[in-house]
């Protein structure tokens, strides 16, 4: 019988994994406010977000606990996701959708398992897989969703991760929901917890959030260009007053 991985906590003092926690929020922060209308460079970070959580998985199958050698390795496929999508925005979109696949399996196979006897370690790496394959055919659906959902959803997930990781911080829980933990095989998602149903409410309020915030700076926006183009005097080709 395969007993459950036992997470250690992270240092009492300032640690790598804080520097991670506060840019993650600060991200979170930016998807949620402004993520539709800075698209134009916040794909980018969208692309680096999913790249490191590809990452943080591939360092948890090979063993890599140490917090250094593990978040350098992470954001190096952050980068390389974030260099690719630079060229080929369509990319972002694809790894969006096999992310969604596969973040959505993991977290049903961390609820399951929470509740029957501990399984070989492959049965979380098939079920992921099978999530990632089904994300990928279902691209177009991604694609063709609203911006400012994607990135509501986006950023509420990662504030609710921080907030799982405060609470791992101060020894209160396991961290459940905190990216590097999410991606541990043997961690379960305890929903009895009350530490985690706070977590989860913060990530569907902050999505929801995310869109009405987005949609009244998009109707301001649209507003300030409606009154450029009634304005005769600020279209191109216009003449000074005499």
């Amino acid at each position: 019988m395969t007993l459950p991985h036992e997470i250690a906590y992270p240092p009492t003092g300032f640690c790598v994994t804080d520097v991670m926690a506060l840019i993650v929020f600060a991200t979170a922060l930016c998807f949620v406010t402004t993520g539709e209308k800075l698209h134009k460079y916040l794909i980018c970070a969208m692309g680096m977000t999913i790249g490191t959580f590809a990452g943080l998985f591939y360092c948890s199958q090979l063993g890599i606990e140490e917090d250094k050698p593990k978040w350098s390795v992470s954001l190096a496929a952050g980068l390389a996701l974030w260099i690719a999508v630079m060229f080929v925005e369509s990319i972002v979109f694809n790894a969006l959708s096999m992310g969604i696949g596969g973040g959505v399996c993991m977290i049903g196979y961390s609820i399951v398992v929470q509740y029957i006897p501990p399984q070989p370690e492959y049965y979380m790496f098939i079920t992921i897989g099978v999530g990632v394959v089904v994300g990928y055919f279902c691209s177009n659906m991604v694609k063709a969703a609203a911006l400012k959902v994607v990135y509501s959803v986006m950023g509420g997930f990662l504030c609710g991760s921080c907030l799982s990781y405060l609470f791992w911080k101060l020894r209160e829980t396991q961290g459940d929901l905190w990216l590097d933990n999410l991606v541990s095989h043997g961690v379960g998602l305890d929903l009895a917890n009350w530490h985690t149903l706070a977590c989860i409410a913060v990530m569907i309020v902050a999505s929801v959030a995310g869109v009405f915030i987005q949609n009244a700076t998009a109707k301001k926006g649209g507003k300030k260009e409606d009154k450029k183009a009634k304005d005769p005097e600020a279209g191109y080709g216009a003449t000074d007053k005499k």
